[in-house]
């Protein structure tokens, strides 16, 4: 194999390597907000429960 060709080959696989890490950090690090929020809106649906249940209870 040319030793050009074998660079190239080489170069363009770590660069393949370094996007695909790239999108998975982006990934990981979206659904960890995406779930920060998910679990934000179930506590403020548990909060609205508790309150629609005491606002019950007192009439």
């Amino acid at each position: 194999m040319n030793p050009n060709t074998r660079l190239t080959l080489i170069s363009s696989t770590c660069t393949l390597l370094a996007y695909t890490m790239i999108n998975l950090t982006t990934y990981h690090e979206f659904r960890r907000e995406l779930t920060k929020h998910d679990n934000e809106i179930y506590e403020a649906k548990i909060d609205i429960r508790t309150l629609e249940h005491e606002r019950y209870k007192s009439k």
